[in-house]
């Protein structure tokens, strides 16, 4: 027929298309995962929030106290419990053994000592306290010169020395010298430089000058309670030197 031509079946007209060859995969195609199971790094709103509560309350502390001058004037009063303080009651008075350097017991005409164990108590600045000879059955004790305590001053001083003399009926002599060593012997101290007698026991005063050491000797004794056979005993409180 003329100038007709049939229409046939199959691929259109047109560019010839080449075969896809790319290989099949067989992995599974890869999902993404659901966002509220994803696990969160990030610091938890709640922490977040606490901190910043607490530093808002911290500010706020701070600006109050700025604001209302928190000076130590301002602060609350607190009770403070004062220790128990000495009592001053002469500021020239001597102290407890004041310029002695040493101490010991004098007994020439006995055994060389007198109690020298408690010597120290003499001067240790308590009136409770007290140096005490040994018991006497006569209160001139038995015929010895005297016994008593020799005070080292630590070099050649002068001053006043203070005895508080515990028992009586009692007599007692102050003896002084400038020797490099204290004397042994009654006849080596020479005079004495004071005495004292009395029925009560009594705070005597000796004034002693540019000497190295001091003899306290007792002469006569006082009874003492505390003495069972033999009835007589001297005993000094205190002694003070300044």
């Amino acid at each position: 027929m003329g100038g007709y031509q049939p229409v046939r079946n199959g691929r259109p007209a047109g560019a010839p298309r080449l075969a896809d060859r790319t290989p099949t995969s067989t992995a599974r195609p890869r999902q993404r995962p659901n966002r509220k199971y994803e696990q969160r790094t990030g610091p938890s709103l709640m922490v977040v929030g606490g901190l910043l509560v607490a530093a808002l309350l911290v500010a706020t502390v701070l600006i109050v106290t700025m604001g209302t001058g928190g000076t130590p004037d301002d602060l609350p009063a607190t009770t403070v419990v004062p220790t128990a303080a000495p009592t001053v009651t002469d500021a020239a008075a001597p102290v407890a053994g004041a310029g002695i350097a040493a101490i010991h017991t004098f007994d020439p005409d006995g055994d060389g000592e007198e109690r020298d164990d408690l010597a120290a108590l003499a001067i240790d600045g308590n009136p409770e306290t007290a140096w005490s000879t040994v018991c006497y059955a006569n209160e001139y004790l038995g015929g010895k010169q005297g016994v008593g305590l020799v005070l080292d001053l630590g070099g050649a001083s002068s001053g006043v020395l203070t005895i508080d003399i515990a028992s009586a009926p009692y007599q007692v002599r102050v003896y002084s010298t400038s020797a490099a060593t204290a004397p042994t012997t009654f006849g080596a101290w020479g005079n004495p430089v004071d005495s004292f007698a009395g029925a009560e026991p009594q705070v005597a005063t000796a004034v002693v000058s540019d000497a190295t050491y001091v003899l306290v000797s007792f002469v006569q004794l006082g009874t003492d309670a505390g003495c069972s056979n033999n009835p007589y005993r001297g005993s000094l409180r205190e002694i003070t030197f300044g």
